[in-house]
């Protein structure tokens, strides 16, 4: 078998016959073509330096050529240069090669000089060119047009149409510190802190503090898991087996739910919670008006667990007469936390004040019972605090009820409707709603019943709301609380008119009904009182809790305690007071103290709005919330 190399090598003999043939002629050609018939073998031809120079080649054409067995050995081409060739019209008749054995042929240093190939230019699309000028490729140039819609060229890229690129700024990008992109692949530098702030400690390209995670003590946690502040979770351990970790907001505690619906012998040896905040601050809370005071509270739970806390909102002074608004905030986690400021009424430039609430936990309505006085009128004259005008003491008919109810849980309030006719006795000159709030009963032959205590008499619907009325009661009293006994009776605590006061410097208590009537106030030797507003609330009903708030104090309004009967409010065995961390004489140089109004939450703590004077100048005035369960008012001591 040939080698591939003895297969090239015929080829180049056939190749140089051909030339031979062309350079011959016809005669020479069968020359040429008689020698072959002797060439038999060719070996070892060396060929070295050949040099090929023009080389035209014109017309030629070859017939018939026979190629025998040709056996080529070892053939060496040297250096080898074809320059400037040109090769013209060859035609090639029928070649046959027959064997040819080819040996090593080793072509070295071959150079192929000027070879012309012809260019082709692109295309401005090819070049994905939108505008402007390009090379087309072969030394040449392409016009790629222009921009239209406001684009210009080479805004982003060379030759193409794009927007330009206006830098952000640092305010636009909120932006207050370190390093940020100006979105044109510039850069921003936006400045560092001050005041010990630290850049992204909370937000990126932001000022602000290092997160101190909080404790389970900060937020109120005694059990569970809560979130520290910083993104991380606290774990604040477990309850004892009898309790269960209760959740109000960001707050965990311990309860047993029967200290809180049917009672127990062991409260006093459960967990005992207690905190507290200032809800009215007249510092920072304002609804259209900035307020100078917050006076007068009241509290209720509605139906759906939501808590609202109601107060006036005095806006010159605290004073009892001017511009006074009814304000009041929602909470939704049992008093954790606190909507905003928000507005029941507040028209005209007179005085809403006295509101007394009470919740129809069968429809859900919520009742606001209030009084109001014109600007120019007060209890007992005086300069108005707003305008400086004198007024004048309220008679007949100045001092009118008004009722304004919700029935979406507190979210809005109708406009108060005047009830002066159906709800005042003829003649009366000033008068008040409570303050503080009403109780639906769940005994006696009206079950249901909505009762709102009022100076002199009760106020009581027995279809909801539809029709009102009122019951008078014995004298001696005025501002005062209502709240239902285990035997369907109504037990009225109220503080006593100054003359009457001045006799025992106690709350006077009567007991009795609607329809039997009340027996004559009398004192209660146990319930001190410097003559201010108190607030009772029923706790359970088995055991029968009464919970009792007011000033300890004969003289000032001051040392607030907790008190608890279990026989209707015969006896109070036991009290606590309200600020534990203080003591008595220091509750009163800090001036905290004075109305008060309490509900039960829906998670067994009782929520206690309490008055209490502003340190600094001003004599502003605010309004706490305290939030403690049963265990706490027992604080260690076997109910009875």
């Amino acid at each position: 078998m040939r080698t591939a190399c003895a297969r090239t090598f015929e080829a180049c003999v056939a190749l140089s016959l051909l030339t031979a043939l062309g350079a011959c002629g016809a005669d020479g050609g069968r020359a040429v073509q008689d020698g072959l018939a002797d060439f038999e073998v060719l070996a070892d031809v060396e060929v070295a330096d050949v040099e090929v120079g023009d080389v035209e080649v014109g017309d030629v054409a070859v017939g018939d050529v026979a190629v025998g067995d040709v056996a080529v050995g070892d053939v060496a081409v040297g250096d080898v240069a074809v320059v400037d060739a040109a090769v013209v019209d060859i035609a090639v008749g029928d070649v046959a090669v027959g064997d040819a054995a080819v040996g090593d042929v080793a072509v070295v240093d071959v150079e192929v000089g000027d070879v012309d190939v012809a260019c082709v230019p692109k295309t401005c699309a090819e070049q994905e060119a939108d505008c402007g000028a390009v090379s087309d490729g072969c030394d040449g140039e392409l016009d790629c047009g222009g921009c239209e819609g406001g684009l210009v060229c080479g805004a982003e890229a060379p030759n193409r149409c794009d927007a330009v690129c206006t830098p952000t700024t640092c305010a636009a990008l909120g932006a207050e510190c370190g390093t940020v992109s100006d979105g044109c692949d510039g850069e921003l530098s936006c400045g560092g802190c001050e005041g010990g702030l630290v850049c992204g400690a909370e937000t990126a390209n932001r000022c602000g503090e290092v997160c101190a995670p909080a404790t389970c003590a900060e937020v109120g946690a005694a059990c569970g898991t809560v979130p520290d502040g910083c993104g991380a979770a606290l774990a604040c351990g477990s309850c004892p087996s009898s309790e269960s970790c209760m959740t109000a907001g960001p707050t965990r505690y311990c309860v047993d739910p029967g200290t809180g619906s049917t009672g127990g012998t062991d409260v006093h040896t459960k967990t005992q919670h207690h905190t507290s905040t200032l809800l009215f601050n007249p510092a920072t809370d304002a609804f259209n008006v900035s307020y100078h005071s917050f006076r007068i509270p009241s509290i209720v739970r509605t139906k759906s667990g939501t808590l609202l806390a109601f107060a006036e909102g005095r806006q010159c002074s605290h004073a009892d007469f001017g511009n006074i608004n009814l304000v009041y905030k929602r909470s939704v986690n049992h008093g954790v936390s606190w909507s905003a400021l928000r507005e029941v009424v507040g028209s005209g430039a007179g005085t809403w004040g006295n509101p007394t609430a009470v919740v129809d936990q069968q429809t859900g309505r919520i009742w606001l019972f209030m009084s109001w006085n014109a600007a120019d009128k007060s209890q007992s004259g005086g300069l108005n605090p707003c305008t400086g005008a004198a007024t004048t003491a309220v008679g007949p008919g100045d001092r009118p009820v008004k009722v304004s109810h919700s029935d979406d849980d507190g979210l809005t309030w109708s406009s108060p409707v005047d009830m002066t006719a159906t709800l005042q006795p003829a003649g009366t000159a000033w008068d008040a709603m409570g303050p503080g709030v009403g109780i639906q009963t769940s005994r006696g032959p009206h079950p249901g019943r909505l009762v709102v205590p009022a100076i002199r008499r009760n106020i009581y619907s027995d279809d909801h709301g539809a029709t009102w009325h009122y019951a008078p009661l014995p004298g001696g009293t005025s501002e005062g609380t209502v709240v239902e006994l285990s035997d369907g009776r109504l037990l009225r605590n109220d503080r006593a008119v100054g003359s009457v006061w001045e006799t025992a410097k106690r709350r006077w208590l009567s007991r009795g009904s609607i329809e039997g009537g009340f027996a004559a106030f009398a004192p209660h030797d146990t319930l001190y009182d410097p003559r201010v507003e108190g607030s009772s609330i029923v706790y359970t009903t088995s055991p029968h809790r009464i919970v009792f708030l007011n000033p300890a104090s004969t003289a000032e309004r001051c040392k607030m305690r907790v008190r608890l009967s279990y026989d209707n409010g015969v006896t109070w065995p036991i009290s606590r007071q309200l600020h534990d961390d203080l003591t008595a004489t220091q509750t009163c140089d800090l001036h905290l103290g004075g109305y008060s109004s309490m509900t039960k939450t829906a998670d067994y703590h009782v929520a206690a709005l309490v008055e209490r004077v502003e340190a600094g100048a001003g004599n502003h005035r605010g309004i706490e919330l305290h939030r403690f369960n049963l265990p706490w008012v027992v604080d260690g001591t076997p109910e009875p």
